[in-house]
């Protein structure tokens, strides 16, 4: 694809909406943006080999500064084929934006994707119609329940490229995302625009074996908790979501029983358990004017 009429040049960067007609080489060139960011294998790996030598405070070193950087950078933890990528553009139901750093010489050379799931005939996050353990905003809930499935859509996945230094192109990727979803708004009639627009942040909290050795040797469950670290939250996720002035998003509630992540490492399958904190964007609310729009911060990624 060409970045021809579809690429803006916002400050130091350029955006383009994926087209429903993309090819395959674009939904390739997606999927290797993704498994460089996929970080759900290393914390498995990372997990179980703590488990194996708990008493070994070097293991418990080590992991804790794996921990940081997971945290302070962010991934992808979420599993997603090349087949399920490739369905994506013509679906109908997912806005795929991409952000490149701005070339004199018109080039683009994607750094960052945001990837929107839209509704269909429920809910894309069907725990949204669960009330979570925890609700931060009870109004904004009611409301978003009140407005039903055909109103919400989700952030699937949000990233950039750990090379590029100018951080912001995560957030332009964002922006270029909701810029196309309100113009796809403007044509439907008001009962079936979509008005809220859901991100999450993942919580992990431990690492399900589903091998019979390896739950022979090692339980159920491998708990963060239960090995004396912390949960691998994701702030730089939380810190964008937070701060951003383009897309400014409400603290919605902590999802703590969503199904596990499964994650397959070395052939062995696994189950990541997370909780999920979620926040919510009013597709209405967002920045209109281009010339008003400030650069989000510094940002890593968020799957969703």
């Amino acid at each position: 694809m060409s970045p021809s009429s579809s690429t803006a040049a916002v400050r130091a960067s350029a955006t383009r909406i994926v087209p429903q007609d993309a090819g395959d080489a674009q939904a390739r060139a997606w999927y290797g943006r993704y498994r460089r960011l996929f970080i759900g294998d290393a914390i498995v790996r990372a997990t179980m080999d703590l488990c194996a030598h708990r008493d070994d405070p070097c293991k418990h070193a080590a992991f804790a500064r794996l921990r940081e950087d997971w945290s302070r950078h962010g991934g992808y933890i979420e599993t997603v084929s090349l087949d399920q990528v490739r369905s994506w553009p013509g679906s109908g139901e997912h806005i795929i934006a991409e952000a490149a750093p701005f070339r004199p010489d018109g080039r683009f050379e994607v750094a960052a994707d945001c990837v929107y799931h839209l509704p269909s005939d429920d809910w894309v996050m069907r725990e949204l119609s669960k009330e979570p353990v925890e609700i931060y905003d009870r109004t904004l809930y009611d409301t978003i329940i009140e407005d039903g499935p055909q109103a919400t859509a989700l952030i699937d996945f949000l990233g950039v490229l750990p090379e590029w230094p100018q951080r912001e192109l995560a957030g332009d990727a964002r922006w270029a995302g909701m810029r196309e979803l309100r113009r796809r708004n403007a044509a439907l009639p008001p009962e079936l625009r979509i008005r809220h627009v859901v991100g999450m942040t993942f919580a992990v909290q431990g690492v399900e074996p589903l091998d019979p050795a390896e739950r022979a040797s090692f339980g159920p469950l491998v708990h963060l908790a239960d090995l004396g670290q912390e949960e691998i939250v994701n702030r730089a996720s939380m810190r964008a979501i937070s701060l951003s002035r383009r897309c400014p998003a409400r603290p919605l509630g902590c999802w703590t029983h969503m199904p596990p992540v499964p994650v397959s490492v070395d052939g062995r399958p696994y189950r990541l358990h997370v909780h999920w904190y979620v926040r919510v964007r009013n597709v209405d609310l967002a920045t209109v004017d281009p010339s008003s729009e400030p650069s989000d911060p510094e940002f890593a990624c968020l799957p969703t």
